[in-house]
């Protein structure tokens, strides 16, 4: 009887997110039927995007490009160079750190603050069904053709067409999903609990400079994992004849006559989004779950969901043997200032990796 009192009075005390989930289900029914695909208006998909299929060139070719001084060979060639170096690198950081790990010794210094964060799992859940339900009360304001008729009313023109495009459409994305976790990580620390937003969550200025470092020098003892990770998820996709995944970043660097475009993709990717996603999955999500299941499921199961997030096959262990290495230094930092760097460095290193591919195959 208690049992049932109990459940009773959680639901009569959380009825407003069991109200928003219900509501989740529906509108998402609803958006996938044919009244409202085949609306008119903006459309708050994404949009088919620009497709490559250039073959790159090949080796004798590339060594003919730097001798050239080509710059995406050139590129090519320094970026396989600092790969090695820092496979080497980390290879000999790993030796040193597990010999001292063995004496006892503790390596990684703390830049922040490890005592217990006040939130929970159940606050998590809510701000992950407060985050969806801001983006389909967003969604539904595109697909309803809300905006092309709230514009056409302004220019007093019901031709007023408003288009945009595939890349808009992401960059847009983009946009209102990092001010909506913004908003609701700052409404759970900040007004709910009473924190400091970033000193909360692990951030300190104070320590920018040696977080950035200690973050450094973690990613380069992460790449031979890297390695391992990526030889293990080729010959899983090799064994179950699966292709890797088309990055839509190449895509991204096919716009053409936008350069302010590009830029701000660059700039989400590389760091935006970095900082977003640690301040939500090392700063917020992780906390909660070590206060439930202790630090070692907190970390795999953060990580395993971090890496579920950018839904991919071939990327899934690399992606999944990062966040360990996120969250693991966040457990042992107790700042977020090394894991961002970590997170930032491995963005921008892809992306470059990218845009150099891309230049050559053109």
């Amino acid at each position: 009887m208690h049992t049932q009192s109990t459940f009773i009075d959680f639901l009569k005390s959380n009825k407003l997110y069991l109200i928003l989930i219900i509501l989740l289900l529906i509108f998402n029914y609803i958006v996938d039927s044919a009244w409202l695909t085949e609306s008119p208006g903006v459309i708050f998909e994404a949009g088919e995007l620009v497709e490559w299929q250039d073959e790159l060139p090949s080796e004798e070719v590339v060594k003919e490009l730097i001798l050239e001084g080509n710059i995406y060979a050139l590129g090519l060639f320094g970026v396989t160079f600092l790969v090695i170096l820092g496979f080497v690198s980390g290879v000999i950081l790993d030796v040193i750190y597990f010999f001292l790990r063995f004496q006892s010794k503790d390596v990684i210094p703390h830049l922040g603050e490890t005592k217990e964060k006040p939130w929970n799992l159940l606050d998590v859940t809510k701000a992950v069904i407060l985050y969806f339900s801001f983006l389909a009360i967003i969604r539904l304001f595109f697909v309803t053709g809300f905006v092309h008729s709230f514009v056409s009313f302004l220019l007093k023109s019901q031709d007023t067409a408003i288009v945009i495009d595939g890349f808009e459409n992401m960059a847009l994305g983009f946009s209102l999903s990092y001010l909506i976790i913004g908003i609701v990580l700052v409404y759970f620390v900040t007004f709910k609990y009473k924190q400091s937003f970033f000193k909360t969550l692990g951030l300190n200025v104070r320590n920018v400079v040696r977080g950035a470092i200690l973050g450094l020098a973690s990613y380069v003892s992460y790449l031979p994992f890297l390695f391992v990770a990526l030889l293990i998820s080729l010959g899983l996709s090799s064994f179950f004849k699966m292709a890797p995944e088309e990055n839509p970043l190449l895509n991204v660097f096919s716009i053409e006559g936008r350069p302010w475009l590009i830029f701000y993709f660059v700039l989400c990717i590389c760091f935006i989004g970095p900082i977003i996603e640690e301040l939500f999955f090392r700063g917020f999500l992780y906390p909660a779950l070590r206060k439930k299941i202790g630090p070692v499921l907190s970390i795999l199961i953060s990580s395993a969901l971090f890496s579920l997030l950018h839904m991919t096959f071939v990327g899934f262990l690399p992606i999944l043997f990062l966040g360990i290495l996120l969250a693991y230094m966040y457990e042992k930092s107790g700042s977020l200032l090394p894991s961002i760097t970590i997170h930032i460095i491995h963005n921008s290193s892809i992306t470059l990796f990218l845009f150099i591919i891309k230049g050559l195959g053109s």
